[in-house]
């Protein structure tokens, strides 16, 4: 098939890189490029980057609304389907109709739970037993449209977002490929989804990743791995912001002064949540590398009390 494809991050590449060898590929569409790091070099996002080695025919927009000269440009390659996956930007009326099938998107979630910017990190936050992709034929809502194809993923307490992005990375291609194939057979049946059971997942914001003990043990347990890599878990210590990595649940009953520092030595540090109580195997502090306990409590040993107490309020600092 003639595809169109749209996308930006890792995941979409993996999608696109699995549609570059079994299909054609006429034209990628994908975000500008921006400036990251200290050094805030500007760097190609991995569908750009992909584009551009491959010389795919590459277009760059900082929006599609009433872009009709960019919209006429792509409807002139004559593509059967336009595949958006993770593209970040939306997609006027004008740009749904290009291709004979319109557009397809992959979303990472079993629709209609969790539209919108972040499923993954919201399905992992509310402790959900599975995920999966959805195949669904865009319209002009956010994740409204009809699904063509399902596939799901068990999710274990033990997931964290990043081993979940990798695995529906693949999972997504796999299944954007089998639609594809189903499509040229005439054997994809749109299903319209239950708008009254729409769940929504809001792109996560830094403030996010702030540990307030005032929620249960269990609570903040998925919320370390909802929010692994980014933007990670961080508690806030007499005014300073402290990253915490490698939760464990100690119990999930006892009842305490939320934030209370319970117990640290060379394994965690463990403390009271509302209710239960939560450890972490690994810190990092404000001008210190991350470290296990062990080489924190070596150099550091005096920077917590036992008794004292985080912080239940976000300082930005």
């Amino acid at each position: 098939m003639r595809i169109i494809f749209a996308g930006t991050p890792d995941i979409a590449q993996e999608v696109l890189e699995a549609l570059y060898k079994q299909h054609e590929v006429v034209a990628v569409l994908s975000q500008m490029d921006r400036k990251k790091g200290r050094s805030q070099t500007v760097q190609a996002s991995p569908v750009s980057a992909f584009a551009r080695k491959h010389n795919i025919p590459l277009f760059q927009a900082k929006t599609l609304k009433g872009n009709d000269a960019l919209a006429k440009t792509l409807a002139d390659f004559n593509a059967d389907v336009m595949v958006v996956v993770a593209y970040g930007l939306i997609l006027p009326e004008a740009f749904l109709s290009l291709t004979k099938l319109g557009c397809y998107n992959g979303h990472v979630s079993l629709l209609p739970k969790w539209r919108g910017a972040a499923p993954i990190q919201h399905a992992i936050l509310a402790g959900d037993c599975e995920t999966g992709v959805s195949i669904m034929q865009l319209d002009v809502g956010m994740d409204t449209g009809p699904v063509l194809l399902q596939r799901s993923y068990p999710l274990s307490p033990k997931h964290t977002s990043q081993m979940v992005f990798a695995d529906l990375a693949r999972l997504t291609a796999s299944t954007m490929l089998e639609a594809l194939d189903l499509a040229q057979k005439g054997q994809l049946t749109p299903q319209a989804q239950q708008h009254d059971k729409a769940t929504y997942a809001p792109k996560i914001e830094k403030h996010d990743g702030f540990l307030d003990f005032r929620q249960s043990a269990w609570r903040l347990d998925r919320q370390l791995k909802a929010f692994d890599p980014w933007p990670g878990s961080f508690a806030c210590y007499h005014g300073q912001t402290i990253k915490l990595f490698g939760s464990s649940v100690i119990d999930t009953d006892t009842q305490g002064q939320p934030g209370k520092i319970v117990q640290l030595n060379k394994d965690y540090l463990q403390v009271q949540a509302n209710p239960g109580m939560i450890a972490f195997s690994h810190i990092q502090v404000p001008g210190a590398k991350r470290m296990d306990m062990a080489s924190f409590l070596n150099g550091r040993g005096d920077f917590f009390s036992i008794g004292d107490s985080f912080d239940t309020e976000y300082s930005r600092n």
